[in-house]
């Protein structure tokens, strides 16, 4: 049974993480499912709040991120804030993306990302399309899942409002082999021009 007097919002949590990621990176850690957190539904409004116990935070943290190796603490992983131009796409970038500008891609590593859509790619192909509002959170479950085979990842960045609208087009018109709902291809040339149409604007 947890206490309610240990659940904190994120605000007045303290701790390594809150530091290197700030209060939207450990909120996106926990609408990821990636952090260990507490969602409170008010049975009113059925609003619902993510709160966490600062102990528990800072302990997942030491374990997932933080390792004693001869008498000094060293990150597991290294945290890196989204930038355009370091992270744009330069190389081995599939031929069905190159048409797409702003186009940028994920070194496997924890990187502070906005929302977007990311693709799954090998060998020149696209084999899976995702989004989220952390991809560096969602990618790493596909790895630690190990059902889905792909060695690179790029992505765009998108407003949250937009992503299932991109994602559906987007799906529809590469027809990756990974994505499981079969969507279908385009019936107009309409929905074709969307998607270019969408892409333009971000």
């Amino acid at each position: 049974m947890i206490e309610a007097n240990k659940l904190k919002k994120i605000e007045d949590c303290k701790g390594k993480l809150k530091q290197i990621v700030g209060d939207e990176g450990v909120l996106q850690l926990a609408k990821d499912g990636s952090c260990p957190h507490y969602i409170i539904i008010n049975p009113i409004t059925k609003e619902e709040s993510i709160w966490f116990i600062p102990s528990e935070l800072n302990e997942w943290f030491d374990e997932n991120f933080i390792h004693y190796k001869e008498g000094n603490f060293v990150q597991n992983y290294k945290f890196t804030y989204f930038d355009k131009e370091v992270h744009r796409a330069t190389k081995k970038v599939p031929d069905e993306l190159l048409n797409i500008k702003n186009l940028l891609e994920l070194p496997i590593e924890n990187i502070s990302t906005p929302s977007g859509i990311y693709f799954l790619c090998k060998e020149n192909k696209i084999k899976y399309i995702g989004q989220s509002n952390y991809i560096t959170g969602r990618v790493t479950q596909h790895i630690a899942e190990g059902i889905k085979d792909f060695s690179n990842v790029f992505f765009i960045s998108c407003p949250s409002n937009k992503l299932n609208e991109l994602e559906t087009l987007l799906i529809r018109h590469f027809q990756p082999e990974l994505n499981k709902k079969s969507i279908g291809k385009f019936n107009t040339s309409c929905e074709d021009n969307k998607v270019f149409e969408l892409l333009n604007d971000l």
